[in-house]
This record gives structure tokens, C-alpha cells and sequence, in this order.
């Protein structure tokens, strides 16, 4: 007699699995797996309540997406911050994050030599920090590739690379959140174990914004809530959550990963401050 073995979390869910630890979720259950009956992904405890945790990682389609060469732009991007940050006294701290015109190619990155020679130079400018350019004027489209940075009081961090969706992160934000708390809401309705719990979260694991939400205006956070707000089943989401990749350079220890609920049902316990 063959009996089904479970597999571990995976992929979003595991991200998502420590931020539940995070924010103290008791008995932490992972229950999804290839052979599971629909969702959830987890099963907590959480302030007295029993909660179904359903997981989805949200993206943008648009972009050079997270291709092998684009993995190692942002791996090898990331260790020059990190060796940057640690060289010495004269060492400057940053939060840095780096975005690229979509229209711009992939084999823009592909010569290490240009890149890095920018970065080192960029992370070592004295001053307030900005934007600065990684690419040479006569080979970009657009924006080109762009290394943001800002100061940071201590330890710096890397929030990773992303396609530069200027003035439309609000929108896309927006939009996506609303398309995958529909295609999840069919899917929890349709599964087999859509009544066996009265309390479910959609937890959003962000590859969008990829900031904490201060980098938006408070006007533009309060939209984003009220287009979500009106556009979810409140019947079956008591939260809906975003926690970003938004990640230290400096490890261990690891940073708290930060989140926005646009969605509460305050008839249930809040989530803790970010």
C-alpha cells in the first residue's frame, strides 16, 4: 500500500512561512503539497483565531522576468554593496535598490567590467545619494539601468533589481493586487476545503513595489486601499497582505520583513505594526 508523501513549502511559501513567525503565528502548519486538496497553503494560530493562509506571489509580467542572466546581475550586483559597505571607515551605507528600462536588452549587463566600475563609483559619491546610471550613454534605451540610492543610518540594505515602471507603480500595484485576490478567490471557492475554515488571509508575497510602502505618497497608499477594498469577496478574506523581498545586506541576523495589509476586516485582530 503506497501512501502519498507531502512535500515541503516552496517558492513564495517559504518566504511567507518565516513572515508568519515574524509577526508570532502560532502552531505554524504548512499543509500545501502536489497532492493536497486545494488550498490553504498554511494553517495558524493567530491572536486566538485558527487561520487558513493562501499564498500567491505577485509580479509584474513586463520586464526582462528572472532569468538566469538577470539572477546573476543581481547576485553579482549585490555582493559589490556588500563589499563596498564593509570596507573601512570611510565605508558609506546605503539602501539601494536598481531598476531597468524594460525596453533596454539583457546583454546590456552581460560586461561585468562597465557596470561594476559605475556601481563602486556610484556607492562611493559623497552627498545625498539619487539615481546613477550603469550603463554608458550611447548603448541604453531610455532610463537605461538605474542604482538608486539613499542613506542609511547604520546598515544598508538591498531591496534587488526591478523593471522601472515610473509613474505607473501605483496602477500596477493596484491592478495586480485586485487580478490575483479574484483568480485566489476562485480557487479557495472551488477547493475542498473552502469550509472547513472561517478565516482566511491572502498573503501576497511582492515582487511589484519591492520597497517598504513609505516609498509611495499617503495619498497614493489610501487609493490603492480603497480600490482593493471595494473590489474583494470581504466574506472570505479577513486580510489581505503584501510582505516585500525587501532585503538587508547585512546578514545575519535578517532583517523583519516589512508588509502592508490594504485590506483589514477590523472585526478581527490586527496584525501587528510593520
Amino acid at each position: 500500500m503506497s501512501s502519498k508523501r507531502k512535500s515541503g513549502p516552496k517558492g513564495s511559501e517559504i518566504p511567507i512561512g518565516e513572515w508568519l513567525r515574524q509577526i508570532r503565528a502560532e502552531r505554524v502548519q504548512y499543509v500545501g503539497s502536489k497532492d493536497h486538496d486545494g488550498p490553504p497553503d498554511w494553517i495558524v494560530e493567530y491572536e486566538g483565531e485558527t487561520v487558513a493562509i493562501e499564498v500567491c506571489l505577485l509580479h509584474d509580467s513586463a520586464g526582462w522576468g528572472k532569468s538566469r542572466e538577470v539572477f546573476a546581475f543581481e547576485r553579482e550586483l549585490a555582493k559589490l554593496i556588500q563589499e563596498e559597505s564593509v570596507r573601512g571607515a570611510e565605508a558609506r551605507q546605503w539602501h539601494a535598490r536598481c531598476e531597468y528600462d524594460p525596453r533596454e536588452s539583457k546583454s546590456s549587463i552581460r560586461k561585468q567590467e562597465g557596470w561594476k566600475s559605475k556601481a563602486r563609483k556610484a556607492l562611493r559619491t559623497p552627498g545625498p545619494g539619487g539615481g546613477f546610471q550603469l550603463l554608458c550613454p550611447g548603448s541604453r534605451i531610455g532610463r537605461g539601468v538605474i542604482l538608486d540610492l539613499s542613506p542609511a543610518s547604520s546598515k544598508g540594505s538591498f531591496a534587488g533589481v526591478s523593471v522601472d515602471r515610473g509613474d505607473i507603480v501605483e496602477a500596477t500595484l493596484t491592478e495586480r493586487i485586485i487580478a490575483e485576490t479574484r483568480k485566489k478567490t476562485e480557487k479557495v471557492r472551488n477547493g475542498r476545503r473552502a469550509k472547513s475554515y472561517h478565516r482566511w488571509w491572502l498573503v501576497l508575497d511582492d515582487e511589484v513595489l519591492i520597497a517598504p510602502i513609505e516609498v509611495l505618497e499617503a495619498s497614493e497608499q489610501a487609493r490603492i486601499a480603497t480600490m482593493v477594498q471595494n473590489s474583494v469577496d470581504r466574506n472570505l478574506w479577513s486580510k489581505i497582505i503584501l510582505v516585500s523581498r525587501f532585503q538587508a545586506v547585512h546578514s545575519p541576523p535578517k532583517p523583519p520583513k516589512w508588509f502592508w495589509a490594504p485590506w483589514e476586516d477590523d472585526r478581527h485582530p490586527p496584525l501587528p505594526r510593520a
